[in-house]
């Protein structure tokens, strides 16, 4: 017996250590401690960025804008300082954060090869590539601002102008002005100025003197117009209240984009309709609560849900486009014997799968 005992010992070490402990994955608890052969891997969810272009214009009467229709017979817009808005550009795209409800460990993964972004999202199994993330809509870069009637560089007006002694002496004035410069430049343009014209360049640019010079006295009757572009971001994240309406901002062309509590401008929507979810969608909920207390010998992915966004007021639809969302899908299983011998590469920003190949012998 004193020769049995050591030698049954040492069987049952030499059968733990040729039977290794199997990777398991479960749901991720705030208690968790980081160990040896244990990594965190969390499945991502999508935000939608909408990018909204705002158009302004601002109106302001010239000095003398009461007597524009007395002597150029065409009344100015407005006779009071005014600003309009107008929706011009509405873009959307989707990115990745990480979903604190959807986090696991991986236990004892030492036999597979297990590749993560930066993020934490699934990369990729038994290969090094990875799939970068692309928005699904490039951006379309405005102009920060342009202006109709430029108030700088402003042509200097004449001394005599300053020296009337009223409003209706200087529109008389500066209108009697305005009809010479209309004449000297026709002259110009058809050759029959008394003085010896000049060619070619000369020529050009006295007539776009006369021409800017005449644009300036008018300002003083008809006002300076300008347009500027503002480029706003909201930030939304799509919920299980499919098919519902939600106000994403609200706008008025005198007030221009203004928060939803604002009830002086009409809402813009923002519409979530599912086009397609994976056949376990609906009990997705269910599925989280029980991984809760789940060991499972495999990887959890996702399969998102196919949807329809749309920007629309009342009367127009700034935008419509399939987005899939990662939420919104349902989450389902690789077991690990399938994981052993393919390579896998994951939609890292979706944490679904792209691309399944067998593992090369």
């Amino acid at each position: 017996m004193k020769k049995v005992f050591p030698i049954f010992i040492l069987l049952l070490v030499l059968a733990s250590c040729s039977a290794p402990e199997q990777l398991t994955v479960t749901s991720a608890n705030k208690d968790e401690v980081i160990s040896a052969y244990k990594f965190f891997y969390a499945l991502p969810r999508t935000i939608l960025k909408i990018r909204v272009v705002q158009k302004s214009t601002n109106y302001m009467p010239g000095q003398l804008a009461q007597y524009a229709q007395r002597f150029f017979n065409h009344a100015p817009e407005s006779l009071l300082p005014k600003n309009e808005y107008s929706l011009e550009d509405v873009e959307i795209e989707s990115f990745a954060v990480y979903d604190t409800s959807r986090v696991f460990v991986i236990n004892n993964y030492r036999n597979l090869n297990i590749s993560l972004t930066p993020k934490g999202f699934l990369c990729g199994v038994n290969t090094s590539k990875c799939s970068v993330p692309h928005p699904f809509v490039q951006k379309k870069e405005l102009s920060n601002s342009e202006a109709n009637n430029e108030i700088d560089n402003v042509l200097p007006f004449p001394l005599e102008f300053f020296q009337q002694n009223s409003d209706l002496a200087k529109a008389q004035f500066l209108a009697k002005e305005i009809y010479t410069i209309r004449e000297d430049r026709h002259f110009l343009a058809v050759g029959e100025s008394s003085d010896k014209l000049p060619d070619g360049n000369a020529l050009n640019e006295m007539l776009t003197y006369l021409e800017n010079l005449e644009k300036d006295y008018l300002k003083v009757f008809y006002g300076t117009e300008i347009v500027h572009y503002d480029t706003l971001y909201f930030y939304f994240d799509p919920q299980r209240k499919a098919d519902e309406q939600q106000i994403l901002f609200r706008f008025s062309p005198s007030l221009g984009v203004v928060s939803v509590r604002n009830i002086n401008a009409y809402p813009v929507f923002i519409d979530l309709d599912l086009l397609f979810t994976p056949v376990q969608a609906i009990e997705e909920q269910a599925a989280i609560v029980r991984l809760k207390s789940e060991v499972n010998s495999g990887l959890y992915y996702c399969v998102p849900a196919v949807t329809k966004i749309s920007i629309r007021d009342e009367e127009e639809v700034y935008l419509s486009r399939e987005i899939p969302i990662a939420q919104l899908g349902t989450i389902a299983n690789l077991p690990i014997d399938f994981l052993m011998n393919n390579q896998i590469i994951f939609h890292s920003d979706l944490g679904s799968i792209k691309y399944i190949s067998p593992v090369s012998e």
